[in-house]
C-alpha cells in the first residue's frame, strides 16, 4: 500500500484563488474541493453525476 502525505502548507498558496477542479464530487477530487475551499480558494468543480455535485455543493456551504 502506497502512503501520500500532503503538506497543507502548499494549499495556503490557494488563498483568493479560483481554480477549476473536473471529477469533484467523489473520491481524489472531492477531496482536492474540500481542501481548496477550506483553505480560502474559490472553488468551481464539475462531474458527470449531477446529483453528487449537489450533495457536494451543500455541504460547502452548511
Amino acid at each position: 500500500m502506497t502512503t501520500y502525505i500532503i503538506n497543507d502548507g502548499v494549499f495556503e498558496k490557494l488563498q483568493n484563488k479560483v481554480i477549476l477542479i473536473t471529477g469533484g464530487a467523489a473520491g481524489i477530487g472531492r477531496a482536492i474541493v474540500a481542501l481548496a475551499h477550506q483553505n480560502g480558494a474559490k472553488v468551481a468543480f464539475c462531474d458527470v453525476d449531477e446529483a453528487r455535485g449537489r450533495q457536494v455543493e451543500q455541504e460547502l456551504d452548511a
